[in-house]
């Protein structure tokens, strides 16, 4: 009833207000019924769709006639209602939903345990007795897999690295025992001539602050911290802060994407960008065919090194050289980037872009590299040594392995010497205490004031500081979060994601939470933390979120 009399509203203003006008009531009066009684409608009968989809359609061919130059189309039904689904699991996710609305959630047990097996969804809902083609009960987790990969990661909130990230920021996340960021300051400073370290991010500079301190004590040189107080993208943010970039003249500076991990050849890099006179150098490595899709892909003048050709996340094979997100940039890129922004001005002048929130947000991989690329500026460095991408708490696991191998290499100083309990390599915190009977390793890292019991096993894991883990038990594949107890003859174990090795050049794949059918891919165990497992429980391919206190076993579950 109150579309209808919206719609004869709307039918009567169109001769007195603008397209403009109209189209802010329609938002008003009649877009905001039809996306709450799409989403109540949808997993009832189809048939109670109808009279309302046949009077949306109708206020907003009434709007786009009024407005037929508009360059946003206006959603129609289903469209409306995917947006309605995803909008939901978005704020889920980033923990932006009412405290009331939270409040009033009901999970599967008085655990708050939410089990894989019985539901599709992220969160348990209603069943409706009647199905439909459009089913909230199952649409909402379908529709946000569906998504384009840029609105799901949509201001790189670190979601995918819950719940480790619900503590610490994902830069500082310690892997090997060191945070992530800390491996590429090392790696940096090992350049000749490296003046300053910026660091560029969303979090709030409180969260960072007291680390950046800690590296500028321990390394003596100028480490600052440049926060981003609106979504800039990769390009937006590097001109944004130009000046700070170009205050000490340099004749190049790295751009190191945070979420990667390698050993970095950056000197080589940089020796290579020198001798060619590039405007930008791009670490490259080999991946699989399959696999290329996922990253930028490269090709490259086998003779001169030079970039030919440059597709971010192309959808038909293009290259097996991909792009490691490490970049060697002269200062002249600001120039280019200048005229991107100029480009959009004037087109947002002419009407043919809307000004929007991200006006100001470049993506390096997408706007700037391929220009550099077509006017003959972008050269590559190809590397053989490791490398990969930390997207989500197993691939944590993958580097803290490589990341030990390294220090066996070139700091071996970090590592635990190998005994009769202790195995491969592993690295443990000095305020740790593992008693001499436990066993621990390969690839094990031991955080500060962790407590290891009698005749317990770790192997393959990354155990966060002030753990205890009990007597007899066994810890595989899993990362036990901080002030977490473990109990005795208990089992924590989960499934490696590591890259195929009968596969050549194969990398670490970024597999969905959940497989097709909505329920939890096998995975590696996560405690988050202050996490209690009492003793004689098994904890197999689970995720647990913080502060809870287990009183069953648990296999292939996440616990809310």
């Amino acid at each position: 009833m109150k579309v209808s009399r919206s719609l004869g509203i709307l039918r009567k203003l169109k001769y007195i207000f603008p397209g403009s006008i109209l189209r802010l009531l329609f938002c008003s009066l009649v877009q905001s019924y039809v996306s709450y009684c799409s989403v109540i409608w949808m997993s009832t009968f189809p048939s109670s769709l109808k009279p309302l989809s046949k009077l949306y359609d109708k206020a907003r061919t009434l709007i786009q006639e009024t407005n037929r130059f508009s360059l946003k189309p206006l959603l129609d039904l289903k469209s409306l209602y995917f947006l309605s689904c995803s909008s939901f699991v978005f704020l889920q996710l980033h923990g932006h939903l009412p405290a009331v609305l939270c409040n009033n959630i009901s999970f599967v047990s008085d655990q708050l345990t939410y089990h894989l097996r019985t539901s599709n969804n992220l969160l348990l809902l209603h069943t409706p007795s009647v199905r439909s083609d459009f089913n909230p009960l199952t649409a909402c987790n379908r529709i946000w897999n569906t998504l384009p990969e840029f609105v799901r990661s949509c201001h790189s909130f670190g979601t995918r690295f819950r719940p480790l990230s619900l503590d610490v920021p994902k830069p500082l996340f310690p892997i090997a025992g060191l945070p992530i960021i800390q491996h590429h300051i090392e790696a940096c400073l090992k350049v000749p001539g490296m003046k300053e370290i910026l660091l560029i991010g969303f979090h709030p500079l409180s969260e960072m602050q007291q680390f950046v301190q800690k590296m500028v004590q321990e390394y003596s040189v100028n480490i600052r911290y440049l926060q981003e107080y609106i979504p800039l993208g990769t390009g937006g943010g590097m001109y944004h802060f130009r000046d700070q970039i170009r205050a000490g003249s340099p004749d190049a500076f790295f751009f190191l994407h945070g979420d990667v991990c390698a050993d970095f050849p950056l000197k080589e890099m940089l020796d290579i960008h020198q001798r060619k006179s590039n405007v930008l150098t791009i670490l490259g490595t080999e991946a699989t065919k399959q696999q290329s899709l996922n990253y930028g892909c490269i090709v490259e003048d086998k003779e001169s090194h030079k970039v030919l050709h440059y597709v971010d996340k192309p959808s038909t094979f293009v290259s097996t050289l991909i792009s490691c997100g490490v970049y060697v940039f002269s200062p002249s890129v600001f120039s280019t980037i200048a005229k991107v922004y100029q480009e959009r001005e004037e087109e947002i002048v002419s009407g043919q872009r809307e000004v929007c929130l991200e006006r100001d947000a470049i993506y390096l991989e997408k706007e700037i590299i391929s220009r550099l690329v077509v006017e003959g500026l972008a050269g590559v460095y190809q590397t053989s040594n490791w490398w990969s991408q930390i997207k989500s708490p197993a691939a944590a696991i993958y580097a803290n392995r490589h990341y030990l191998a390294l220090f066996e290499k070139q700091n071996l100083n970090r590592l635990t010497p190998r005994c009769i309990n202790v195995k491969g390599d592993v690295y443990i915190h000095p305020t740790a205490v593992v008693d001499e009977t436990a066993l621990i390793g390969p690839n094990v890292s031991i955080g500060h004031h962790v407590v290891i019991g009698p005749g317990t096993r770790v192997h393959n894991s990354i155990i966060l500081g002030q753990a205890k883990i009990g007597s007899n038990s066994l810890v595989m594949n899993s990362i036990i979060g901080w002030n977490c107890e473990v109990g005795d003859w208990s089992r924590v174990e989960g499934t490696p994601c590591d890259p195929n090795p009968n596969k050549p050049f194969a990398k670490m794949d970024n597999s969905p939470l959940f497989n097709q059918e909505g329920k939890l891919s096998p995975c590696i165990t996560i405690l988050g933390s202050s996490v209690h497992v009492p003793s004689e429980l098994i904890i197999r391919n689970s995720i647990v979120l913080p502060h809870k206190e287990l009183s069953r076993s648990v296999n292939m579950e996440i616990v809310l």
